[in-house]
């Protein structure tokens, strides 16, 4: 017998629930009633029902049904006779209306139609169909708005995307927002309704204001036309300029109340969704609002969200900003004078982000990142409660239990979100501060912490430390030996545990020395202020375990970590760190004037150490970095420092470092930043090629370089690169003095090109070094052009080493015989030169006292 279009009810016991009877029965298309009435068709009597009650309905004319034929009508238990050709005809005619139902709500300012799949969605009006009965077919849900019924409603739709990428500015949240406004409006007892409305006159305020300032600024210019260049002009641009900073301070505080204005409506949308049971809408609202606030610094927030800072000091708010994610809401209260200690504390002003429930703040919360709600912290002591209750629930809370509101309480932390969160040494911290730490949770695993701590994981025989890569590229062992095993026997979960987790566990429990590291010293912040890991061969699991432990200590201000075996990626966290914490990273102090560093074997990750700490030495002005192996990389990070514009470094020697001509371009950039200081570089022995002369040339034109010396010799230049560099002396920008460019393969074209720079008249090159190069007598003979132009300025001349004969040994005696040049030494030796041209020489610097010429 077909069901649909039937009314239904159930008495006391069934095999099924009656939650299943009344999903089977509206599947069949019945419905299903609480109570007999005049309109219901059958009654389905189960076991215990009283005679009473079924004779009640027999008199109203319902049949009687037992179980077993309930459970045949819908489909289950004995097999049911095939569906007549009119029955199967009308099955998907009553699918379809039962698809197609409505149903009606009545709210709390209305009536809303649904439909009944998409009000079963929603799991508040799902348990409200399927166990309360309706009032003449209306489902009351007093508590909500229809506007809000209706939006939770659609964003509640899997399907559902944001009509533009501004979410909730869109018609449809607009027009539910003003429908909220304008219908609480109406209700006394709604306080979000005449905040919303205060807001809208705030705006029109606003609006009025902005109107008046324009005229004002107008009127204010047309007074400045007229007022020309007298007095009375310069006087009427500064009341201009101060009311145009008046318009735009209003029209910014327009645009922070229609903020403030619409966080508030998301807050109470999402209370509402979550008083619906629609967790789709809050993840709708969750990413909103993340991506309106995601980044924002304290003082971005405190804007955003209209607060004062309430903050003793300026300190106690970055405190609250810098203290470790897992501090607990009851960490510290708000400090009270000694004359009111025994008062009760006065109440927190409650901001506008805050008029909710605490599961609507939270949630609101929910997708914003870890950074920014520490931020959220430093904006007011009410709003640091609020983010240290996420982000201790975040990070500390265990399924079923509340979360911890003192540091005693909490028993487990999350170190895999810290880790992601890029707070790794609040791991450490946390092995100080929480005294109940029982469990480490991430990646799948579960660390004991107090097996960690009575853990032996200084076995100086087998602890090493191995940086072999698995086959995801992550360093894949600490430890080896007996230490490995006894830390991996303080970890549950299946396979080898990944070393980020590992590391962690060490920083946060191990004791005594590991790898060479004195990991508990460090973690209760009892080292001495200077600590020397130098030249110790930690590789870069170490150099993890150390950045781990770097935040927990406040004592130690030098940490030694040069010749070892990082990496770029494990230097540059170290780097991160130090310069967070004002820690130096090298064994160079604030107060040096010079540091030579030379000849140490130091790799490029050393340099991002000594970059880190340039940035604390404003009064270094000499560095030798000569005849190491620091490569491009390593000038990059060098470079990257001296160009912060903090550093007085003067005179840079980067000489046999295999720079290249990546390095040398890198260099190039920083020397034509403007904010470089460097007067003199090093870069011989670099294996810099055309490009990177080219890029040093450009820097030497650019006008913004105050480079004087510049030795280049023992490179690759050829004549390509010395044209260039010709070019930017012939510029008149370049401030160059000293110019080397010996053993650079330099042949004629490039000695030439060189010659007419210095005849040009605008160098100021006062000593030039080719020597060890390929220039002949023509070469030779434009050099000597050069010296007797009377333009050039050039006091001393290495041509050493070359191939110039008797021809170019001649013309250039007839330069110095010329008595035009300022020329004083002179370097000949080693060329093709004969007698003839040697005794040239002599004869034209005979009467020149002090002049000194060598061949």
């Amino acid at each position: 017998m077909s069901l649909s279009g039937k009314t239904i009810v159930f008495t006391n016991t069934f095999t099924m629930t009656r939650v299943e009877a009344t999903k089977a029965a509206e599947s069949a298309g019945a419905k299903v009633d609480s109570s007999v009435t005049t309109n219901t068709s059958i009654l389905v009597a189960g076991q215990g029902a009283g005679a009473v009650e079924e004779d009640d309905a027999k008199a109203k004319g319902v049949e009687i049904w037992t179980e077993d034929q309930f459970v045949a009508a819908v489909g289950g238990g004995k097999e049911k006779d095939a569906p007549s050709a009119e029955e199967q005809e009308e099955a998907p005619k009553a699918k379809k209306a039962k698809h197609d139902e409505r149903i009606r709500v009545r709210a709390r300012d209305g009536e809303v139609t649904l439909s009944r799949d998409a009000a079963r969605v929603m799991g508040t009006l799902k348990d409200l169909m399927d166990l309360a009965t309706s009032e003449d077919g209306i489902y009351p849900m007093p508590t909500v708005m229809t506007s809000t019924l209706q939006m939770v409603c659609k964003l509640n739709d899997p399907a559902f995307t944001w009509p533009t990428n501004e979410g909730p500015d869109s018609c449809a949240l607009e027009q539910c927002a003003q429908d909220r406004a304008l219908r609480a409006y109406a209700v006394a007892t709604d306080a979000l309704a005449a905040r919303v409305a205060a807001a809208k006159a705030a705006l029109s305020e606003e609006d009025a204001r902005l109107e008046d300032l324009r005229a004002r600024l107008e009127d204010l210019r047309a007074k400045l036309r007229k007022a020309e260049a007298s007095h009375e002009a310069a006087v009427e641009e500064l009341c201009a300029a101060r009311a145009e900073e008046e318009l735009h301070a209003a029209q910014a505080d327009k645009e922070h109340h229609a903020a403030r204005a619409w966080l508030l409506q998301q807050t109470k949308l999402i209370e509402d969704a979550l008083y619906l049971d629609a967790p789709t809408a809050v993840k709708n609202i969750q990413h909103v609002i993340a991506s309106r606030l995601n980044g924002k610094c304290a003082s971005e927030l405190c804007v955003l969200l209209g607060a004062d800072r309430d903050f003793g000091s300026a300190e106690e708010g970055a405190a609250s900003i810098a203290e470790p994610v897992f501090v607990p809401e009851g960490f510290e209260a708000p400090p009270q004078s000694a004359s009111s200690s025994t008062a009760p504390p006065a109440l927190l002003h409650q901001p506008p982000f805050l008029d909710a429930t605490e599961d609507a703040m939270e949630a609101a919360l929910g997708l914003v990142d870890v950074a920014t709600i520490a931020e959220l912290k430093g904006v007011d002591r009410v709003r640091r409660a609020l983010a240290r209750r996420v982000l201790c629930a975040r990070f500390c809370r265990r399924d079923g239990q509340p979360v911890p509101t003192l540091l005693d309480a909490i028993t487990d932390l999350d170190v895999e979100q810290l880790i992601e969160a890029g707070r790794p040494g609040d791991a450490a911290i946390a092995g100080r501060m929480v005294p109940g730490l029982a469990r480490l949770h991430g990646y799948g695993y579960v660390v004991d912490v107090a097996a960690i701590r009575a853990a032996n994981l200084d076995d100086e025989e087998d602890n090493d430390v191995d940086d072999d890569m698995d086959d995801e590229g992550e360093v894949g062992f600490f430890l080896l030996g007996t230490a490995k095993d006894a830390l991996n026997s303080c970890i549950s979960g299946e396979g080898e545990p990944p070393l980020r987790l590992t590391i962690a566990a060490v920083a946060c429990a191990g004791l005594g020395v590991v790898c060479g590291i004195p990991v508990q010293q460090m973690r209760e912040d009892s080292v001495t202020a200077e600590l020397d890991l130098s030249d110790r061969g930690l590789h870069v699991a170490a150099a993890m375990l150390i950045a781990y432990l770097l935040p927990a200590t406040s004592v130690l201000k030098k940490c030694n970590l040069l010749k070892n075996s990082f990496d770029i990626e494990s230097a540059t966290m170290l780097a991160k760190i130090g310069a967070d914490k004002g820690i130096m990273l090298t064994s160079m102090t604030r107060d040096q004037t010079k540091a030579d560093l030379s000849g140490q074997d130091l790799q490029p990750a050393d340099t991002i150490l000594i970059g880190s700490d340039l940035k604390f030495m404003t009064v270094l002005t000499d560095l030798s970095l000569g005849n190491n192996c620091i490569g491009p990389e390593g000038a990059k990070a060098i470079m990257g420092a001296l160009s912060s514009g903090t550093s007085a470094v003067t005179n840079l020697e980067l000489h046999g470092n295999d720079i290249g001509d990546e390095g040398s371009i890198a260099i190039a950039e920083a020397l034509q930043s403007g904010t470089s200081v460097v007067t003199s570089l090093n870069l011989r022995y670099n294996q810099i090629g055309k490009e990177g002369a080219i890029a040093i040339a450009k820097a030497l034109k650019s006008g913004t370089s105050v480079l004087i010396t510049l030795h280049l010799g023992s490179n690759n230049i050829g004549d390509d690169g010395a044209r260039a560099i010709a070019g930017a002396l012939s510029s008149g920008t370049a401030v160059l003095t000293t110019l080397g460019l010996g053993s650079n393969k330099i042949s004629d074209d490039g000695a030439k090109a060189i010659a007419g720079a210095l005849s040009s008249g605008t160098t100021v090159l006062t000593e030039l070094r080719l020597y060890y190069n390929n220039i002949g007598d023509d070469g030779a003979k434009a050099i000597a052009d050069s010296l007797k132009s009377g333009t050039a300025v050039l006091t001393t001349l290495r041509l050493d080493t070359n191939k110039i004969g008797d021809e170019g040994a001649k013309a250039i005696a007839g330069a110095l015989s010329s008595g035009t040049g300022v020329l004083t030494k002179l370097w000949l030796g080693s060329n093709s030169m004969g007698d003839a041209g040697k005794q040239a020489l002599q004869d034209a610097v005979t009467d020149r006292s002090g002049f000194m010429l060598h061949l």
